[in-house]
């Protein structure tokens, strides 16, 4: 599945915060997590969600 198919399924709620230059990207699974860097479990292709629980301020999206 494209990452633009996901994003017009409006019953999903999601919301673009950037990389409009990906949306053809392919998903090739998801991964939840609530860890600041998740990088080291990825290996491409995953659409990452998270709850945000550790951002404090706006400099943490940075």
């Amino acid at each position: 599945m494209r990452l633009r198919a996901l994003l017009d399924t409006d019953a999903l709620g999601l919301r673009l915060l950037g990389g409009e230059d990906e949306l053809d990207r392919t998903v090739r699974g998801v991964m939840t997590t609530d860890l600041r860097d998740p990088s080291r479990y990825l290996s491409g292709g995953e659409l990452v969600l998270t709850g945000l629980a550790w951002r404090r301020d706006a400099a943490d999206s940075e």
